[in-house]
């Protein structure tokens, strides 16, 4: 639920502002999602999350990227 919240907000900031300043800010969102993306979630953006800059979550990757992780885990122990 928060992820959505942040989401729509981020987006009605982006839509809000005129183009030169959304295209500013893309890059530093892309940036952000990346980090947060490999942080949590071990695993690169896809294309069409790097295209949204960053605003789209990609729930098939979330999905691979946990069951790769619990797949490790499980080798690991």
């Amino acid at each position: 639920m928060r992820k959505t919240i942040l989401a729509g907000l981020a987006l009605t900031t982006v839509m809000g502002l005129p183009t030169v300043a959304s295209a500013q800010l893309c890059a530093p969102m892309i940036i952000a999602r990346a980090a947060v993306t490999g942080a949590y979630e071990h695993r690169e953006l896809t294309s069409k999350e790097a295209m949204s800059c960053g605003l789209l979550i990609d729930e098939e990757a979330t999905k691979a990227a946990a069951k790769k992780n619990k797949r490790m885990s499980k080798k690991k122990g």
